[in-house]
């Protein structure tokens, strides 16, 4: 079933509003809501959502150009989907009418059609919240080798509350999340962290139990037992204390592209968004997303 407003009016879906056209697509588990509207339209729902809108104008700026790089590479890439990107962290936040305000709407106009570009393609511009002092390889959290997306030491996000954190391991908990995962562990010796990358990120980490028997697990699968969300970023630390351990880490999601802490700071301290942006993605550069799609 679609939805078509008649005139300048909003749809309203439980208590959210959106622009443009709402489609509902019955599944076996419920039903799929699909708003489609104008790129512009929706980058005004996302940017409150994913960078404060308080935040220096050359930040939000930064923030909306590569919004619109990471929606529109995303959709190229799903051509054929019945909805291109959903409106969570899997993709990036989007909180329709609701979200909006004036300021950042203002930077989304003035930033209109402008997206990030590297070898006649749109970039997929990832960003997170802080990448705890250097951003991360593209090709250690998923598959494909983008020279912008390689890393880049970044001296700009430590004075961030996201920073560093830290979890509190109890040994007995945590024998019971591994046993209730399947992974049939149940007095555990030590915790080691394998090798880190260039960004000092781990992929894996060896569980040893009491008879010295090792389960090798990555860390998307220990944020899996955990429960996901205490694990912040893959550059942790671990310690060993008298009734378990303590994990503590530095950084805020996955690490690619753009820190939003560092373009915070980089912000305040005068750059402005073509300086942002070139720091966090090198060697891409700012483009006209028409231009871009009519040289495919």
């Amino acid at each position: 079933m679609r939805i078509v407003p008649d005139g300048d009016v909003h749809i309203i879906v439980g208590r959210m509003k959106y622009r443009g056209t709402i489609t509902l697509l019955a599944k076996a588990d419920g039903i799929d809501v699909v708003n489609t509207l104008d790129i512009e339209d929706y980058l005004k729902g996302v940017l409150p959502r994913e960078m404060n809108m308080f935040w220096p104008a050359e930040a939000l700026k930064a923030q909306a150009i590569a919004s619109r790089s990471f929606a529109v590479s995303k959709a190229l890439g799903r051509r054929g989907k019945e909805y291109d990107l959903t409106s969570d962290t899997f993709f990036q936040v989007y909180g329709g009418v609701n979200a909006e305000c004036w300021r950042t709407s203002r930077i989304v106009d003035g930033t209109r059609g402008m997206v990030l570009a590297y070898n006649g393609e749109i970039l997929p511009a990832y960003f997170h919240a802080c990448c705890g002092g250097h951003t991360e390889d593209i090709s250690m959290v998923w598959k494909g080798h983008i020279p912008p997306l390689c890393g880049v030491k970044c001296g700009w996000c430590g004075w961030s509350p996201r920073f560093k954190w830290d979890v509190e391991l109890r040994a007995g908990e945590f024998s019971e999340k591994l046993n209730k995962s399947g992974y049939g562990m149940w007095e555990i010796k030590d915790i080691v962290l394998e090798e880190r990358d260039a960004s000092g990120r781990i992929k894996y980490l060896d569980i040893v139990s009491d008879d010295n028997k090792t389960l090798k697990l990555t860390i998307e699968d220990l944020n899996a037992v955990l429960g996901w969300g205490k694990l912040k970023s893959a550059d942790v630390y671990i310690k060993k204390e008298s009734d378990g351990f303590k994990i503590y880490g530095y950084g805020w999601g996955h690490g690619v592209g753009m820190c939003q802490w560092g373009a915070l700071s980089q912000g305040l301290r005068g750059r402005d968004v073509q300086s942002i942006l070139d720091f966090y993605y090198p060697g891409s550069r700012i483009a006209d997303l028409k231009r871009v799609l009519q040289r495919k």
